[in-house]
């Protein structure tokens, strides 16, 4: 998947370097290229810097006065696993790279830096995230597609319930998605019987399954709404994606004469 440049350009990185030299080249070189450049002379100002400015990307030097870069990114790791972390190092001795790997460290760039090569193991680094933040944002995007939908909508992977659409959530009697997760695992609560009329057997505690198991048969699941005796017939249709095991189920109101049917 391809990154927009403009993604990049909103990326905001925390600099950590005791030598003003250094700092001052490699300060301005990023300043040019990301949204957002924040500075520090050593780790326990730079942890400061991350803890007010939560920048998306920590570049550090690991030899350091009063803190070094390898305890720096130890408590970043600790504050928030995802945050990549690089180290800017002249040094390649072997317990220093132990620590280095044990601590989650992300990369790093051998001194005297080259600017390109900071700037590409940034971009890297950069695209992990950026491809992460693109799914959030999908999944967000079916949520809404789905909150928006009058049909009750379900999504299930696996054994477990993933997301239960606002139309449903109204119908029994919930506002949010947590609040029904407090009082509910699934949605069999509501679920009480599977088939073509008013005779219809009594689902099982895995309702779904019962589905996908007779793909040839047209489902009529019956609902009812919390504290309500009433049940109302639904057509169910599903559709299964495999690259991310995951089901996503439509609750259709039929009309009279195909209930009849």
């Amino acid at each position: 998947m391809k990154i927009n440049e403009e993604l990049l350009k909103d990326v905001s990185l925390l600099y950590v370097e005791d030598d003003a030299n250094v700092m001052e080249e490699a300060f301005k070189f990023l300043q040019r290229r990301f949204a957002a450049v924040y500075a520090a002379k050593n780790g326990r100002e730079g942890l400061e810097v991350f803890k007010k400015s939560r920048p998306d990307i920590v570049i550090t030097d690991i030899q350091m006065p009063i803190m070094n870069g390898l305890e720096l990114a130890k408590q970043i790791k600790e504050i928030s696993p995802d945050t990549p972390v690089i180290i800017t190092t002249a040094y390649t001795e072997v317990p220093y790279l132990m620590q280095a790997i044990e601590i989650g460290i992300d990369s790093y760039v051998s001194k005297p830096i080259v600017n390109e090569d900071l700037y590409m193991t940034i971009r890297k680094s950069a695209e992990k995230f950026i491809h992460k933040r693109m799914i959030e944002a999908k999944d967000r995007l079916v949520q809404a597609v789905m909150d928006w939908n009058p049909c009750f909508s379900i999504l299930i992977s696996g054994e477990n319930l993933d997301y239960v659409n606002k139309t449903f959530l109204n119908f029994v009697g919930y506002k949010t998605m947590e609040e029904f997760l407090k009082h509910h695992e699934c949605v069999d609560d509501f679920i009480v019987a599977i088939g073509k009329d008013k005779k219809a057997g009594k689902a099982s505690d895995r309702w779904f399954k019962q589905i996908i198991n007779n793909p040839e048969t047209d489902h009529i699941v019956y609902i009812k709404a919390k504290d309500s005796d009433n049940t109302i017939p639904y057509i169910v249709k599903y559709k299964y994606f495999r690259e991310i095991d995951q089901y996503i189920f439509a609750f259709i109101c039929p009309e009279n004469q195909i209930i009849a049917d």
